[in-house]
């Protein structure tokens, strides 16, 4: 189906946004080395908060495809 991709694991330290949002920058970096391009999927559990805008910038690459799952708490 897609013989040349590449599947890259990247994991965050620990559950704090400093970290959450590290991985995602590391994540963009490898896809785009190079000059790739490519999509990095993401699961995230929790709510959403007033200030989550000011995070948008670590999504913000012409060259990815950012795909998040969140709300994983469970039931």
């Amino acid at each position: 189906m897609a013989p040349n991709a590449k599947i890259i694991l990247v994991e965050a330290a620990n559950n704090s946004f400093a970290n959450l949002f590290r991985a995602v920058d590391v994540a963009t970096s490898q896809v785009t080395t190079g000059g790739g391009k490519g999509e990095v999927s993401m699961s995230w559990g929790g709510a959403e908060f007033s200030t989550e805008s000011s995070y948008d910038g670590h999504f913000q690459n012409n060259n990815v495809v950012y795909f998040a799952a969140s709300g994983d708490l469970g039931g």
